[in-house]
């Protein structure tokens, strides 16, 4: 039976788009630094916030299980890019940049923006081809979420958080209000939503561990970036990345499980 629910959530890092956009963010980052010291907190922090919301926001809109969920991010990225090719814009039109540095930072641009625009419109497709059949979220029983494996990924999560609020002492002062601190909003995301599980009903439950399933593949983004700025070592990168990947694979199993155990049962119900 369709859903509004995906019934698989794949791995974000493995699309092409995902590797198209860290590129894309590279040669934002370089015009970013090549502006005048004056331009580095007006221009350049457009820059930099809007290119690094394109990997945020594909990230969290693709690792989560709702497709309207997707779709809003999705939508973001294509305003973040809409942003970057009006500052694309100015700098050459004032000459901070020559025309060929223009032409392939608008190239790039132009590339993610139909990549992104293909996923949306699938979604949509799919999305127009469930309308007659079915429009309610589902819902899955609070019970079927085992309390101890999700004690464990809170445990791991609350490493993942403190590793994260240390190795951003280390980023750049230009970084404060953007990378940095969006970095710390999507780790504690990541804890906040996985807490007070027993005080919640069922569907916020799920929709809370659906969400941290997004900030975790937001953070896991944000230290792709921050190891291709060389704002953190290979070490700290590998740690982050191992621990972070684990975190996603184990609330990905935890939803799958929980899926699962509610499918059969309604199998059951059909069946009777």
């Amino acid at each position: 039976m369709k859903t509004n629910k995906k019934r698989y959530v794949g791995n974000v890092r493995e699309l092409m788009v995902y590797s198209k956009s860290l590129e894309y963010i590279k040669i934002i980052y370089e015009i970013a630094e090549s502006l005048p010291e004056y331009e580095q907190y007006n221009l350049g922090a457009v820059f930099r916030r809007s290119s690094t919301s394109i990997l945020a926001n594909l990230s969290e809109g693709n690792t989560n299980y709702y497709y309207k969920k997707e779709l809003n991010h999705l939508n973001m990225v294509l305003g973040k890019i809409g942003i970057l090719r009006s500052c694309l814009d100015i700098c050459r039109t004032v000459g901070y940049i020559s025309d060929s540095v223009f032409l392939k930072a608008d190239y790039k641009s132009e590339e993610i923006l139909k990549m992104i625009i293909g996923m949306m419109r699938r979604i949509e497709s799919y999305l127009e081809s469930i309308q007659d059949t079915q429009n309610k979220t589902e819902t899955i029983n609070k019970s079927y979420i085992d309390p101890d494996t999700l004690a464990i990924v809170y445990e791991k999560a609350t490493l993942f958080n403190n590793l994260i609020s240390k190795v951003v002492l280390q980023f750049p002062r230009y970084e404060e209000e953007i990378m940095k601190d969006q970095m710390i909003r999507a780790a504690k995301s990541v804890l906040q939503n996985l807490t007070n599980s027993n005080s919640i009903t069922s569907s916020q439950l799920y929709l809370a561990i659906n969400t941290s399933l997004g900030s975790v593949s937001e953070s896991i983004a944000f230290c792709d970036m921050a190891f291709m700025q060389d704002y953190i070592s290979i070490e700290q990168y590998d740690r982050l990345k191992i621990l972070g990947t684990d975190i996603e694979n184990s609330i990905i199993e935890l939803m799958r499980q929980a899926i699962r155990i509610n499918d059969e049962i309604l199998e059951e119900v059909y069946e009777w």
